[in-house]
């Protein structure tokens, strides 16, 4: 009898011992780079985890769409992917999505108050009615908190100040956004983060940059093949999908609205932005972030004269036109044509902005204005610059939200109040895999 016993008890060890671990299951807000990035580098680490995205619109990578401007099918504003930086995304597009990329020259120009100036020049090749405008001499090193004070003249701060009402009128709430990239290539910032040491590298000529784009020129012809792999590695796609807050748990709905129930031990990934999160967790905050909007609108002009600058992008900065904030040349275009990004507080003051914008094309491609032709200006998206009081109470409350549910769920948040670049995606994204368990 005791060896009958204890045979059956060495049996039911065995069997507990070769019992599978239960199924992970992985769930990811948003189905944009970041949300996809994430279900790729989960799946593989996991690959018998069950690997949800739940996306509220129709489509992967929404960010990728395409805008149509006078005929003409273009990215929405510049779409580059820096190289170095951005070796390991570029290598997944081309190697494992297999998409046909190519690389060009990652040549920056400046435009500024009249003046082009290449993005690599220091101080001393800066054109001299805006080489006077820096107090300090020799190369600076600037602090995260960008204190300019001490660096440049009050006129040129009185200029970047006007430079940032396309974006808020607090200059300190997005002085990030003009510096140092309206300062000479010598003034630098002291940064961990690795978009400013890239940055630094590239201005300091310790790096040769490169950008990276689909052979078409069109990010949109990545969304597909995206898809299809994620599908391919079990990745369930739910498209029209919209998340709420409950008190002790996150509560998703399909495209019919119906609840879709998540099992319990599912671990959580938000992938979407900051606007997103909120809209399901305090909409009176939500609704004041909405408030601080500009609008970003693109303009396509025709160039006549084959008056192309040599440059993949140049970043402005007009007193005249505050509002433009970068002019591109459309690679999926064969025609001379200039892209341009404006940003403003509403769409009705674009018709005379884009009007105005031909003459500061004129002087910066050297042609008449008469050789300057408007095709068609387009608001394409609506963008967001909360001041800092708005954005540390954004983070606050969903930082709660996130302290309040951890005890009972696995939830992972980054509170970034802005895009984020597509290099970050790649590495926030291998970083979340890490934290699967």
């Amino acid at each position: 009898m005791f060896f009958t016993q204890k045979k059956n008890s060495i049996i039911l060890k065995f069997l507990i011992a070769i019992k599978p671990n239960p199924k992970k299951h992985i769930t990811i807000i948003g189905g944009g780079l970041y949300g996809c990035l994430t279900a790729y580098h989960v799946a593989l680490k996991c690959p018998s985890s069950k690997v949800s995205i739940y996306e509220a619109g129709d489509h992967l990578l929404s960010a990728f769409d395409s805008i149509q401007l006078g005929g003409h099918r273009l990215n929405n504003g510049f779409h580059g992917m820096e190289i170095p930086r951005s070796d390991p995304l570029y290598n997944f597009f081309k190697d494992v999505l297999k998409v046909n990329m190519k690389k060009g020259i990652n040549n920056r120009g400046l435009y500024i108050n009249g003046h082009l100036v290449d993005y690599n020049a220091s101080r001393k090749d800066w054109p001299s009615p805006l080489r006077e405008q820096f107090l300090v001499k020799e190369p600076v090193e600037l602090g995260q908190d960008l204190k300019v004070s001490e660096t440049v003249s009050l006129v040129y701060r009185e200029f970047l100040k006007k430079i940032a009402n396309r974006y808020s009128s607090v200059f300190d709430d997005v002085k990030g956004l003009l510096l140092p990239w309206f300062l000479p290539a010598d003034y630098t910032v002291t940064s961990d983060d690795e978009g400013d040491r890239f940055r630094n590298d590239v201005r300091a000529g310790r790096c040769f940059p490169e950008y990276a784009y689909p052979e078409d020129g069109l990010f949109e012809s990545i969304q597909g093949k995206m898809e299809e792999l994620l599908l391919s590695l079990g990745v369930v796609i739910h498209y029209g999908a919209k998340f709420f807050s409950l008190k002790d748990a996150i509560g998703i709905t399909g495209s019919d609205g119906v609840p879709i129930s998540q099992p319990d031990g599912s671990q959580y990934f938000f992938c979407v932005s900051i606007v997103a999160i909120l809209k399901g967790i305090d909409g009176v905050l939500c609704k004041e972030l909405l408030e601080n909007k500009r609008i970003f609108v693109n303009a396509l002009y025709q160039l006549k004269n084959g008056s192309k600058k040599n440059y993949s992008e140049v970043l402005v900065a007009s007193a005249r036109v505050p509002s433009i904030s970068r002019i591109s040349y459309p690679l999926s275009a064969d025609d001379d044509l200039a892209q341009v990004e404006f940003f403003m507080e509403d769409f009705s003051m674009a018709e005379d902005l884009v009007t105005v914008a031909m003459e500061e094309l004129s002087r910066l491609h050297g042609i008449c204005v008469s050789d300057i032709e408007l095709v068609e200006q387009k608001q394409t998206r609506t963008v967001f610059f909360p001041s800092e009081d708005l954005q540390s109470s954004v983070i606050s409350s969903v930082n709660e939200w996130v302290n309040d549910l951890s005890g009972n769920i696995n939830i992972h948040v980054r509170t970034n109040s802005g895009s984020i670049n597509m290099a970050k995606t790649w590495i926030y994204a291998v970083e979340n895999a890490k934290m699967v368990i």
